[in-house]
C-alpha cells in the first residue's frame, strides 16, 4: 500500500508485453488476464553477470523482505539506517552435487535519507560441523570461498548437535558476486600486479570480482575482499557492539581494534592480512598487499579447534538514498573418506567448481527429460514394472533441449554444431532402501541397474567425463551400456540385486525402484588422448532430475505377493511374456482413447456368426 509508505512492487514478475487483453505491459501483476508470471528468466533476457536486474531462480524459491527498522537490534545494538533487503533462497532438484547446494540472493535498497559512504556488505556465518566445539575455518581466495571443517578427523565433541563421527564433511560459502563497484566511467582492469590493482580499483584475478577488464564500462562487481574469523579458540570472541562489527568488516579485530595479520592465529603479527587461512589460494599475495608469504592455514599452524565463526566482506562502496545493490552466494557441501584432515575440504571445492559453473550460466540448468511414470504390478515372487509418459501433451520420447551454455554454436570452420540433447532411452534402478534417492544412482552401494532400453540407432555406450581437480585429469564414467535394440515399456523383475546368496524375490518384502529417462548429444567426439578432440562432448548423457508430475523423483515401492486374494480368488493362467511380442512399425495407435459400445452393438457382436 503506497499510502502506508509500502512499495507497490515487491517480488519481481514478468509483465507480459503480449497480454491477451491488448494492454501490453501495464505494470500490474495479473496472471489470469495478462498472462503475467513470477519473473523466472524463461526467455533468457537477462545476463546475470552484467545485468543489474534481479530475477527469480531455482526449482524451489523462497522470497521475502526484511529491514532494519522494524525491531530492536539485539545482536549489534546499532542504530537503524533504513536498509531494506529483498532476499531469495533457492535450490535445484538434480541427481548430482547440485542437489546438495543452496543459493541466496540479497537485493539491498537504501530506504533512508542519508548517503551511506564506505559501505560494506558482510556475511556472518556460524558453520558448525556437527559438534560445534572442534572446528577450523579457512578460505580460498581464488574462488571467493569461505569454509569450515572439523579440526580433527573425528567429529565427536560438542553437545546439542548431531555428530558426524569419522571423516566429517566440510561446508563452504562461495561469494559468487558482491555489490557493484561505484560508477567511475571506466572498465577497471584485470591485472596480476597487486599495487596496480589497488591504485586502479581493479582486481588481480577473477576470484575477487566480476566484469574487470572485459571491455564493458561500469559493470564491475566486487568479490570476497576479506575473510575474517572469531569465536572460541580464536584470539577474540563474538563482537557485541555495532562499532566492533564494522571493525571486522574493515579487517580489524572487533574488540581490541588490532589489525588482523598473517601467521599463527592472525593476531599480533607484523604483516597485515585481509584473508585468514588462505592456504596456497592467493598466489599473487593479494591478501597481504603484495608481500610474499608461505601458505597458511589452521591445521598447519596447529591452532586449537573451537566454535568458529567467519565473515566474508565486500566493499567499500557508496549507497545513495534509493540506490539498489545486490549480492549472490552459494552454500556447498563435500565429504571425503580419504582420512586426512583436509580431504573433505578438497571434496567441497570440487563441488564448488560445479556451483561456480552453474552461477556462470546464470543458474540455467539444461532441462533433461522428465522421469517416466513408474508403476508396479506385484505378483508371486516377481514384479512387473511399467513405464509410461506423464499425463498431458508432453511426450518424453520426443524430448529435445538446447544447450547454449556448454556447447558452442560453430566449429573452427564456421559449421554449426548440434546443440540439442534428444531423448535416447530409459533406465530403471533398484535402490537399497527407501532413503536412497535419484542422486545415488551412480553409487553401486545404493543403486543397481535392473532395466534399460534405448533407441535402435547405433548409439549404445555413453561415457561422461568429470574433471578431477586433485589429479588434474578427466575421469571417464560409463553412464549407459545400452542394448541398442529399441524401446520397451515393461520389465520383468525376479531377482533382488542386493541379496547375498539366493537372489530370488521374497514375498512380502519391500523393494524400491527409480526410473529415469536420459537424453543424448555428441556434437563432437571427445578423446583425451587426441589434441584435436579435447574440445569435444565430455557429457553426452543427460539424465532426468525431475519427476514427470513435477518435483523430485521418488522411489516406487513393490512388494511381491500372491495377487489372487485381490482378484476375489481369481488366478491367471498367463504369465509375463506369454503373449506374442508386438512391435509398432507405423501409425499412432488409438491415442489412448477407449471405445465404449452401447448395449445393442455389444449384443450384435456377441450373437453374430463372427463371435463364434
Amino acid at each position: 500500500d503506497p499510502a502506508l509508505g509500502q512499495d507497490f512492487y515487491l517480488a519481481p514478475f514478468y509483465d507480459n508485453p503480449n497480454s491477451p487483453d491488448g494492454n501490453g505491459a501495464d505494470g500490474v501483476y495479473d496472471p489470469i488476464v495478462d498472462g503475467d508470471y513470477p519473473w523466472y528468466d524463461i526467455n533468457g533476457d537477462v545476463d546475470c553477470r552484467n545485468d543489474r536486474r534481479v530475477t527469480l531462480f531455482g526449482d524451489e524459491t523462497n522470497w521475502w523482505v526484511f529491514n532494519d527498522k522494524g525491531n530492536v537490534h539485539t545482536e549489534t545494538g546499532g542504530d537503524p539506517i533504513g536498509m531494506e533487503i529483498r532476499a531469495q533462497a533457492f535450490s535445484f532438484a538434480t541427481n548430482d552435487q547440485i542437489n546438495d547446494m543452496t543459493f541466496y540472493n540479497y537485493e539491498l535498497i537504501n530506504r533512508g535519507t542519508q548517503t551511506l559512504y564506505n559501505t560494506y556488505f558482510a556475511q556472518y556465518v556460524d558453520a558448525d560441523i556437527g559438534g560445534y566445539s572442534d572446528d577450523y575455518v579457512g578460505c580460498d581466495v581464488s574462488r571467493g570461498l569461505g569454509f569450515a571443517y572439523n579440526g580433527d578427523s573425528n567429529d565427536d565433541s560438542g553437545s546439542g548437535s548431531q555428530l558426524w563421527g569419522l571423516d566429517p564433511p566440510a561446508i563452504g560459502i562461495d561469494f559468487f558476486e558482491g555489490p557493484y563497484q561505484d560508477l567511475d566511467g571506466m572498465d577497471n582492469p584485470l591485472t596480476s600486479n597487486v599495487q596496480d590493482a589497488i591504485d586502479s580499483l581493479g582486481v588481480p584475478y577473477d576470484g575477487l570480482g566480476l566484469g574487470y577488464g572485459d571491455g564493458v564500462v561500469d559493470n564491475e562487481r566486487m568479490g570476497m575482499r576479506r575473510f575474517l574469523y572469531y569465536g572460541t579458540g580464536a584470539p577474540e570472541s563474538d563482537p557485541s557492539q555495532a562499532a566492533q562489527y564494522y571493525r571486522l568488516m574493515n579487517g580489524f579485530w572487533g574488540i581490541s581494534g588490532s589489525r588482523m595479520t598473517y601467521g599463527g592465529t592472525g593476531f599480533g603479527g607484523t604483516i597485515d592480512a585481509d584473508y585468514m587461512f588462505p592456504g596456497d589460494s592467493d598466489p599473487y599475495n593479494w591478501g597481504t598487499f603484495g608481500v610474499t608469504v608461505p601458505p597458511w592455514n589452521e591445521s598447519t599452524e596447529n591452532n586449537t579447534p573451537g566454535d568458529r565463526r567467519f565473515v566474508q566482506v565486500a566493499g567499500p562502496f557508496t549507497l545513495r538514498p534509493g540506490a539498489v545493490n545486490n549480492l549472490t552466494v552459494g552454500v556447498v557441501y563435500g565429504r571425503s573418506f580419504e582420512g586426512d584432515l583436509e580431504a573433505s575440504v578438497r571434496a567441497m571445492k570440487r563441488a564448488d567448481t560445479r556451483a561456480q559453473s552453474l552461477f556462470d550460466a546464470c543458474f540455467k540448468i539444461v532441462e533433461p527429460p522428465f522421469a517416466p511414470v513408474l508403476k508396479i504390478q506385484e505378483l508371486e515372487n516377481e514384479l512387473v514394472l511399467f513405464l509410461s509418459n506423464p499425463p498431458g501433451p508432453d511426450n518424453l520420447e520426443e524430448f529435445a533441449a538446447k544447450d547454449e551454455v556448454n556447447i558452442p554454436k560453430f566449429d573452427e570452420n564456421g559449421n554449426p554444431y548440434d546443440q540439442w540433447y534428444r531423448f535416447q532411452g530409459y533406465q530403471i534402478f533398484q535402490m537399497v532402501d527407501e532413503n536412497a534417492s535419484v542422486s545415488d544412482i551412480t553409487d553401486i552401494t545404493k543403486a543397481r541397474l535392473v532395466g534399460q532400453c534405448d533407441y535402435e540407432d547405433g548409439v549404445s555406450k555413453l561415457i561422461n567425463y568429470e574433471y578431477n581437480e586433485a589429479d588434474e585429469i578427466n575421469i571417464p564414467s560409463v553412464m549407459v551400456d545400452g542394448t541398442d535394440e529399441g524401446l520397451k515399456h515393461s520389465f520383468h523383475i525376479t531377482e533382488d540385486q542386493f541379496a547375498l546368496g539366493n537372489r530370488k524375490l521374497v514375498n512380502h518384502k519391500k523393494y524400491y525402484f527409480i526410473a529415469v529417462s536420459y537424453g543424448y548429444n555428441s556434437f563432437k567426439e571427445y578423446d583425451p588422448s587426441d589434441p584435436q578432440k579435447l574440445d569435444g562432448q565430455q557429457k553426452p548423457y543427460l539424465v532426468s532430475r525431475q519427476a514427470a508430475t513435477g518435483g523430485n523423483i521418488a522411489s516406487v515401492l513393490g512388494i511381491p505377493h500372491n495377487p489372487a486374494p485381490e482378484a476375489g480368488g481369481t488366478t491367471f493362467g498367463t504369465y509375463y511374456g506369454w503373449s506374442p511380442v508386438v512391435t509398432q512399425v507405423d501409425g499412432i495407435g488409438n491415442g489412448g482413447r477407449f471405445v465404449k459400445l452401447d448395449s445393442l452393438s455389444e449384443s450384435n457382436i456377441l450373437t453374430s456368426n463372427y463371435a463364434r
